[in-house]
């Protein structure tokens, strides 16, 4: 729920401690990495490997996957109506998508807002305060 409430960005190596990942590689060990992963995968029966896919497809669908991206997509809908939506789209409109970017993203002070152009201390949209 963290993810989906606060959006805070995380490295590969918290992902993966936090399970979100399979691993997590240093930048300069990526190309290695990646091809010995390739060549390991490529020993798989290509008809197995679709077979197996299937398997896993069908284990998310049970656990209902399918209605949780319908409700993904609903609530991705509805949000286009709050009042910060058309805060949003204003910033959008007349001053570009970079800085509506940073009006959104100002306040959380890591990568997305640590710019000096992104506003330190807005308050939250919708809010008096």
């Amino acid at each position: 729920m963290e993810f989906a409430y606060v959006g805070d960005s995380f490295s590969g190596k918290d992902m993966a401690e936090m399970g979100w990942a399979t691993y997590a590689v240093p930048p300069a060990e990526l190309p290695g990495f990646t091809e010995r992963f390739a060549r390991r995968m490529a020993n798989i029966d290509n008809d197995m490997l679709m077979y197996s896919k299937r398997a896993v497809n069908r284990q998310y669908e049970a656990m209902g996957i399918r209605t949780g991206l319908m409700s993904g997509t609903d609530v991705e809908a509805m949000s286009k109506h709050r009042p910060a939506a058309q805060e949003w789209n204003r910033r959008l409109r007349e001053e570009g998508l970079k800085a509506a970017l940073e009006w959104r993203d100002g306040p959380f002070r890591d990568f997305r807002g640590a710019r000096a152009t992104a506003p330190a201390s807005r308050p939250v949209a919708g809010s008096d305060a």
